[in-house]
């Protein structure tokens, strides 16, 4: 999503060799979602999404005259990811956690450890970056959406952090008996 808004802004902005990037980064990136979507055929891994995330962001760096606004849609286009990755790294800071060590406590993985299937959660965090990504080109015709945009992404951050807290406030997911419960370990 993001690449797609990243060639869609460099098209309007008559940039064709960013235009051209974010087309392949986002053709590739769908080309490799089909055989990654559940049961995934494939994984891109730390590494492959560490490489992903590197060129999305320097993208607005070599456009022709470092336009901010370019730099500007494509904070919107990741915000999910952004947001999710600040809040998870300062809320294992406040708990006094190794940063620094593996965890599994990132939104999303909180998200499918509550029951949500991959594909809803792939499907949320992109609609939030694809709803980011439209109000943000919008934005730089119109500063009613520059508005829109500033109060959006801060409502579905918001969203966000409500529905894991909402998930995990339900209790364990997992076999439940006839009676609805879910069967303790003797």
């Amino acid at each position: 999503v993001a690449a797609a808004a990243i060639a869609l802004l460099a098209h309007v902005q008559n940039e064709p060799t960013i235009e051209v990037l974010g087309t392949l980064i986002s053709a590739s990136s769908i080309g490799f979602l089909i055989h990654n979507w559940s049961p995934a055929s494939i994984f891109m891994g730390d590494v492959g999404s560490a490489f992903l995330g590197f060129s999305i962001a320097a993208i607005p760096l070599m456009s022709v005259e470092a336009k901010p606004n370019m730099l500007f849609v494509t904070i919107c286009s990741v915000w999910p990811f952004l947001f999710d990755t600040v809040l998870t790294f300062f809320r294992r800071l406040v708990r006094r956690e190794n940063v620094l060590q593996a965890h599994r406590s990132h939104l999303y993985q909180r998200l499918v450890q509550c029951g949500m299937s991959h594909a809803m959660v792939v499907t949320l965090y992109a609609a939030g970056s694809a709803i980011a990504s439209t109000l943000a080109i919008a934005s730089l015709r119109s500063a009613a959406f520059a508005v829109a945009t500033l109060i959006a992404i801060p409502a579905m951050a918001a969203a966000l952090a409500v529905l894991v807290s909402m998930r995990e406030s339900e209790g364990p997911v997992g076999p439940k008996t006839s009676n609805g419960r879910v069967p303790t370990a003797h």
